[in-house]
């Protein structure tokens, strides 16, 4: 089953027992998941690089291909400097593709993705009592 999680950090960047681990990331990338990083500075630090930092983590460990954004614009986080809102996607995805992340193409990955929970939903059989 593809594992999916939508707001995260890099554990090695911010050692957080709530930040993803290498060893999730991996799994991420066994299972052909998803992993969107956050734009919480608390989590990730104060600005693009940060973000980007994080990106390359996720994209190292779990695939290039596997990194989505996990903006939380309808959430109560304070976002890294200059992506306060959703004016600030435009500077995060040009920074993403100079980082060789496809994030741009993260919303045609994620229906790909969801696809295959969806096939793995009709393939398992429902227990009945």
């Amino acid at each position: 089953l593809p594992l999916m999680f939508s707001h995260q950090a890099a554990r090695e960047l911010t050692p957080c027992e709530r930040m993803i681990s290498p060893e999730l990331l991996r799994e991420v990338r066994r299972s052909r998941g998803m992993v969107g990083v956050t734009f919480a500075s608390n989590y990730l630090g104060e600005d693009l690089a940060a973000l980007i930092r994080h990106a390359e983590v996720f994209s190292r460990d779990a695939g290039p291909e596997a990194v989505a954004l996990g903006s939380d614009y309808n959430g109560f986080i304070t976002r890294i400097e200059g992506a306060a809102d959703s004016t600030g996607y435009a500077l995060v995805l040009r920074g993403l593709a100079e980082a060789r992340i496809p994030a741009d193409k993260s919303a045609e990955a994620f229906v790909r993705f969801w696809r295959r929970t969806q096939a793995y939903g009709k393939a398992a059989p429902v227990p009945r009592n």
